[in-house]
């Protein structure tokens, strides 16, 4: 990870299509074998305090699904899979981000736990809402899928957030509340710093969390990983 943020080419490439520009970095991005992408506007309030002042203006987020089968199997096997997923997506991270530096931008790769949250910015990018549960639930890849973005300040064409119904579905649908071990998936929203959102039980949640290789079972119990891949 020592490469997230690559030296810039002193010659920059004038961008006069900025829409057309972010078609080819999100065909990039997806040729590089991610299963979706979508751009954020970069919002400093939703940035970890580690990030620093913003030096740039967009966010580039995408998805990869993990096997369901072998998440499904809550053991050890279904953690290797999520870390499989992340290893790829870092290394794609890096060479997205070793790419855009090239056209004489700057770009960081941001990984889990980096300096921004890529569910907010992943939902942001239109890429899908967050769930009772507390992730991104995809109209294209379900629950089961993991989050990698690259900041940058190539001016790209944002996407923005999109209704894709998926809220409404939650709010009629109590399966991951049932079935949570430690009754951390809460019924209705909650106000938590100023924002009507759904709210997961961390403290109820971390024992299953750590007992469980991760849990998951909140993930794997929704419906809506019908539109996921399986295999």
């Amino acid at each position: 990870l020592r490469m997230r943020t690559p030296p810039v080419n002193p010659t920059r490439t004038q961008i006069a299509d900025p829409a057309r520009t972010t078609a080819e970095i999100k065909d990039m991005v997806l040729a590089m074998g991610v299963d979706d992408a979508g751009i954020a506007a970069y919002d400093h309030r939703l940035a970890f305090i580690q990030a620093g002042e913003p030096t740039h203006t967009r966010v580039i987020v995408y998805g990869m699904a993990m096997s369901f089968d072998t998440m499904a199997d809550i053991g050890p096997r279904s953690q290797d899979e999520v870390h499989r997923v992340y290893h790829q997506l870092d290394d794609i991270g890096v060479r997205l981000a070793h790419q855009i530096a090239a056209y004489g931008y700057s770009a960081t790769m941001q990984p889990n736990e980096g300096d921004i949250p890529l569910v907010a910015f992943a939902q942001l990018a239109g890429l899908g809402e967050v769930g009772k549960h507390g992730s991104l639930i995809s109209p294209k890849l379900g629950a089961s899928f993991r989050l990698g973005a690259v900041t940058t300040d190539m001016p790209l064409a944002v996407d923005g957030p999109k209704d894709h119904g998926i809220d409404e579905i939650c709010v009629r649908c109590g399966v991951c509340t049932r079935f949570c071990p430690g009754d951390a998936i809460k019924p209705v929203k909650k106000r938590v710093n100023g924002v009507e959102r759904w709210h997961v039980d961390t403290p109820a949640c971390e024992p299953y969390f750590h007992r469980l290789y991760g849990c998951k079972i909140c993930l794997m119990v929704c419906p809506l990983n019908a539109k996921g891949k399986f295999g």
